[in-house]
């Protein structure tokens, strides 16, 4: 079962530190690049093309689009829902434009451009039955500051890059707006809420997978959720979890989701 991996990249006008976000990146694709089973194809789509991506192509196709349709954020004033709009509407355009050229896709996945994925992620999903979908919860947090992880068995309650939707159920529009792209179902739902989809909506059967395929990276100094940390207070616990409840990645840890 092909999957197809949606990549939303923030624009470098609401980005921190835009080579932070660009180095991120290269992780995020390079976890992808890895993988032991390549029946994938995927996109990665934002404002302004980092040099990384000027000439890179998968499959014989470019691997970036710059979206023109809507405008990136103000930084000044910036709010959680802008953001939000601004990454649904990337993961709108690039299930649409991977639709276009690649009829095959079964599964779609969205993944954060900061993220990290197991090199046996496509090879897990393609060997699992027909559903309507899945929720990957087991993975790790990995705290890139302070270079510590923490196994993770509910991951879909705080990382965008865990939720997969069957074809099926991707109902592209003919038009793109803020409005109609609501019928995609990753651009109603949240990643937290999309157990929701599967049993209220397509009320067909999903998995909850707990291999640990995804890892959810934090403190590398481009987080949106870095901003909401406004006292001293939480600042530090913040700092102080990863040193108490983690531990340093280990060789394994590097080879399956670094190399």
């Amino acid at each position: 079962m092909k999957l197809g991996i949606v990549i939303p990249l923030k624009s470098k006008q609401v980005s921190r530190n835009w080579q932070v976000t660009c180095e991120s990146l290269k992780k995020t694709v390079g976890s992808l690049l890895n993988q032991t089973n390549t029946n994938f194809d995927f996109i990665v789509v934002g404002h302004e093309c980092p040099d990384l991506l000027k000439d890179m192509s998968w499959q014989g196709k470019p691997v970036f689009h710059s979206i023109t349709e809507i405008a990136p954020p103000n930084f000044e004033g910036v709010t959680q829902d802008d953001y939000t709009k601004d990454k649904n509407s990337k993961i709108a355009k690039g299930i649409m434009l991977l639709k276009e050229r690649n009829e095959e896709v079964e599964y779609w996945f969205p993944l954060d451009a900061d993220d990290l994925v197991s090199k046996q992620l496509v090879s897990t999903i393609d060997s699992l039955p027909a559903v309507a979908g899945m929720i990957l919860d087991g993975g790790f947090l990995f705290y890139n500051r302070q270079n510590r992880i923490l196994p993770c068995s509910q991951l879909s309650q705080y990382c965008g890059s865990t939720g997969i939707i069957a074809d099926q159920y991707i109902n592209c529009p003919d038009t793109f707006s803020q409005e109609s792209i609501r019928s995609i179902p990753f651009c109603r739902y949240s990643h937290m809420g999309l157990d929701k989809f599967f049993e209220k909506e397509a009320k067909a059967p999903y998995k909850v997978i707990q291999d640990k395929l995804v890892v959810y990276i934090l403190s590398h100094g481009d987080n949106i959720s870095d901003g909401y940390r406004e006292s001293k207070l939480s600042q530090l616990k913040a700092y102080l979890k990863p040193y108490l409840k983690g531990r340093k990645p280990g060789k394994a840890f590097m080879e399956s989701y670094m190399s």
